[in-house]
């Protein structure tokens, strides 16, 4: 795993998606050329993401993601605060990572053909679908939700096979499109739980107003680190 990656991911976001690894052969890639979001559209995410356990950091934040093919913007704010946690800012050689705690802004430099470090909807939407066709994740009841028919899945014991032999994983997905709607992450046997629901989910044309939206805000004041070419 990369040190961009890496780096990232402790900063933006609450827990990696576990990917039971003895299936990981025949799963969708997310750097395949049909989970890019198309030239011309910005795809547009918001999260609510709930935290708790207690061996955790309780926190409840809402995270907001602009990405297209080559570039991302990622916000994190806490609910009960509504100040900004951390902005990483993704674009072709260079990622940007504030962290408002420390006030520091990592710039981190990579290869220009690196994509963005996000899968989109698309391709999570895929990803669950095989899941459940490899038997990794099975259909465990159904719900409807603003009329629409949804599923809900649950791991496998005896394919969910991960880094944390106790971890579960439970998904809430569109019945016909499979676009996921929650998701959840137990791990360390309910010791960690993280609920990811999705409230905005949309693609849009990359209109000057919307690829605005990609473009890092400054922090005045922030202590800068470089690392990388």
């Amino acid at each position: 795993m990369s040190l961009r990656f890496t780096t990232i991911t402790a900063a933006a976001l609450a827990v990696a998606a576990l990917v039971p690894a003895a299936a990981s052969a025949g799963l969708p890639e997310p750097t395949d050329a049909a989970y890019r979001v198309p030239v011309g559209k910005v795809e547009h995410r918001v999260w609510t993401v709930t935290v708790s356990g207690p061996v955790s950091v309780p926190k409840k934040e809402r995270q907001e993601l602009w990405l297209t093919a080559t570039r991302a913007r990622l916000v994190a704010t806490t609910i009960a605060t509504g100040k900004v946690r951390t902005e990483v800012v993704d674009r072709p050689g260079e990622s940007r990572i504030y962290d408002a705690k420390t006030n520091r802004l990592t710039i981190l430099r990579h290869k220009v053909s690196d994509p963005p470090p996000y899968a989109s909807a698309t391709f999570e939407a895929a990803l669950h679908r095989a899941y459940v066709q490899q038997g990794i994740m099975r259909v465990s009841g159904e719900q409807v939700v603003s009329g629409r028919r949804e599923l809900v899945l649950e791991s496998v014991p005896e394919k969910w096979i991960t880094s944390d032999p106790g971890s579960r994983g439970t998904a809430l997905v569109d019945a016909q499109t499979y676009r996921v709607l929650q998701t959840q992450s137990i791990l360390g046997d309910g010791r960690f739980n993280q609920i990811v629901d999705t409230t905005v989910d949309e693609l849009v044309s990359a209109k000057a107003q919307v690829t605005a939206k990609l473009a890092a805000h400054r922090h005045a004041g922030a202590k800068v680190s470089r690392i990388g070419r």
